[in-house]
């Protein structure tokens, strides 16, 4: 039995009918079945042509209120810092005081926003483009909220079966079947739109949901 997967998105096909052979292929015995199954079709990941603002590696900014982290970096006192950050080792060798300042990465607020295509061909680009995308946050294990279109469900990816139950049930229309998310964030620090065109569509700065 063959699938379809000249077109992109989710293939729903049926078994009416079965027939048992049996070993040697003198017996042909046909049963009457009501099967059906579906599929999820996808393009091969395609690099966007504007890449700028993807996150290149670990970013991390400094930790709010200070305290312990396993990453830190050095920087020259500033007035209102806890002297508990001294470095004294360093700052002795400097004869300056030295902080070191706990780092942590950034929260969880990113969005890939994918257009809404107006026929297949727009469709396998951006869903191309998608999957690429998706790729490289989850290389750097960046996990990021996913919409598509303007309307549809937001749900958060932190690695590849998460983006493709998405695909699933936002192509085959089961949106029901969309885990329920506790929180999304009210505006989104970091957002990147994807689409079929060839313009830049990058945003960094803070973006609501409906924006």
């Amino acid at each position: 039995m063959s699938i379809d997967t000249s077109r992109t998105g989710v293939t729903v096909f049926e078994v009416k009918r079965l027939w048992t052979v049996s070993l040697i292929g003198l017996v042909c015995l046909p049963a009457n079945v009501n099967v059906s199954a579906s599929v999820l079709v996808l393009p091969q990941p395609e690099k966007p042509p504007y890449t700028v603002a993807l996150p290149r590696g670990v970013i991390l900014r400094p930790k709010p209120g200070g305290g312990f982290s396993e990453d830190y970096d050095m920087r020259p006192y500033r007035l209102g810092d806890p002297i508990r950050s001294v470095h004294w080792k360093v700052s002795a060798k400097f004869d300056s005081l030295i902080i070191r300042e706990p780092l942590i990465p950034p929260s969880h607020s990113r969005l890939l926003h994918a257009a809404q295509w107006s026929n297949a061909q727009e469709r396998d680009v951006i869903l191309a483009r998608l999957r690429w995308v998706s790729d490289y946050l989850l290389k750097w294990e960046f996990a990021y909220y996913i919409r598509l279109g303007d309307d549809g469900p937001i749900a958060e990816v932190r690695d590849n079966s998460d983006l493709l139950d998405y695909l699933y049930n936002v192509l085959g229309g089961s949106i029901d079947d969309l885990p329920v998310l506790s929180a999304i964030p009210i505006r989104f620090a970091w957002v990147f739109r994807i689409d079929a065109g060839q313009g830049p569509r990058a945003r960094e700065q803070g973006t609501g949901i409906g924006e």
